[in-house]
């Protein structure tokens, strides 16, 4: 073992609280990337009419219908979000962190965190939840579960297009253009952000679900993490 490996593992062992950041790269160590030969196994029919180079570029394509997108983005949040094996690098993380007083903050929207094991109340997505829908404008501060809708598209599509009666849209509409978007974080010439029921000004965290941190985890952090945010109900497809 190298001195810098049993320098963190003095330093995990004697912390009161672990507070844990992930980006891209620990998706990608757990297989999920976003080239490749996955991007080719799930998209060849989009690569060969677009010409894509893989899946986070393809995302910012201005499909000419929506019918076309969802069938695009579906396919996207279904092998990123809902077909997913466990993850061997997940789970060595968690067996760290057992009996620590743990937080994970991270821009990773694929869920891989909980649907490998981690208590959702240990959690915040920073960028959003590939499994949410919200309003595109946004207009009001919901979201909505898509896994039903998704596995219908994923079903139901032909020729890279879904049928237009599961294009998700607000029922009833609630301003004159009720079009839904993925619950993440969008730049493609403006920021679109994933809404967050009751957030804090000034960069001040907000907490999905419920649950207050412990002293010495809201020590790492900052008071305003004690806030807490939930909505999530059923998408309401057109």
């Amino acid at each position: 073992m190298s001195a810098t490996i049993q320098k963190l593992k003095t330093a995990i062992e004697n912390a009161g609280a672990i507070l844990v950041g992930a980006g891209s790269g620990f998706s990608t160590a757990a297989g999920y990337t976003y080239s490749g030969k996955r991007f080719h196994r799930h998209f060849a029919d989009f690569i060969g009419k677009y010409h894509f180079g893989d899946m986070y570029s393809a995302g910012f394509y201005p499909f000419p219908t929506p019918e076309e997108k969802w069938a695009y983005w579906s396919r996207h949040i279904y092998y990123n979000r809902y077909d997913q094996p466990k993850s061997q690098v997940h789970k060595a993380l968690l067996e760290l962190l057992q009996g620590k007083d743990y937080f994970v903050l991270t821009t990773n929207v694929d869920h891989l965190f909980q649907n490998n094991g981690f208590d959702k109340q240990r959690l915040f997505y920073t960028q959003g939840d590939y499994g949410l829908w919200q309003c595109q404008t946004p207009c009001h501060h919901k979201t909505y579960d898509n896994e039903e809708t998704v596995r219908r598209m994923i079903k139901e599509q032909r020729d890279m297009k879904v049928p237009t009666e599961l294009v998700p849209q607000m029922k009833p509409p609630k301003i004159s253009h009720p079009r839904m978007h993925q619950h993440i974080t969008l730049f493609s010439g403006r920021a679109t952000l994933p809404v967050w029921p009751q957030t804090v000004s000034s960069m001040r965290l907000t907490m999905p679900c419920s649950g207050a941190l412990s002293p010495a985890m809201a020590a790492l952090i900052t008071p305003s993490t004690q806030q807490r945010a939930c909505s999530c109900e059923k998408p309401v497809p057109s």
